[in-house]
């Protein structure tokens, strides 16, 4: 087989893997920023569904605070009105402050449960975040690894152009 076909042939067998591991660069690249974006979905809807669920017992315990607040406004009263007190002065302003300091817990449950579910939510984004740019950072690393491939393919058909000149000079054929 003549060396200029054997040349052709080495330099087609090189563009061809050339080609290949800049497919499989990019390949790896689009998977890894696939993972990393289903990643950052899961977490936001994670995070989602635990504020969810913080909220929701938030809104039980403020039930049962309210519920909490008329028993003892009832049990006052009771013990009031058994005692033959009438509800007025002193009675009648302890059982508002138990009141007012019952709907301040009930209020401070609610503000409480709010932030917590918003540091949630803001860490599952932030972490969400992360994984988009590790996603973003393969992509360009697979870039970067093509081109490697296509600069080391092209560097190894310069050798073989080489190769096949020297050869020529030498007068082998």
């Amino acid at each position: 087989m003549p060396l200029i076909t054997l040349g052709i042939i080495a330099i087609a067998a090189t563009a061809g893997a050339t080609y290949y591991s800049m497919q499989q660069a990019k390949q790896q690249a689009n998977t890894a920023n696939k993972i990393a974006e289903n990643n950052a979905q899961q977490i936001e809807a994670q995070g989602a569904a635990q504020a969810k669920q913080i909220k929701t017992a938030s809104r039980e315990k403020q039930r049962l605070l309210l519920d909490e607040r008329r028993r003892a406004i009832a049990r006052n009263r009771a013990k009031t009105g058994a005692s033959g007190v009438t509800m007025e002065g002193s009675p009648l302003l302890n059982m508002q402050e138990t009141a007012k300091n019952i709907t301040l817990d009930k209020e401070m449950e609610n503000y409480n449960a709010g932030i917590e579910a918003d540091a949630v939510v803001t860490k599952a984004k932030s972490e969400a975040a992360l994984w988009r740019y590790k996603g973003k950072s393969a992509i360009a690393a697979g870039k970067l690894q093509a081109g490697a491939a296509l600069f080391g393919g092209a560097s190894q058909m310069a050798d073989i152009g080489m190769s096949m000149k020297s050869a020529q000079n030498k007068g082998v054929t």
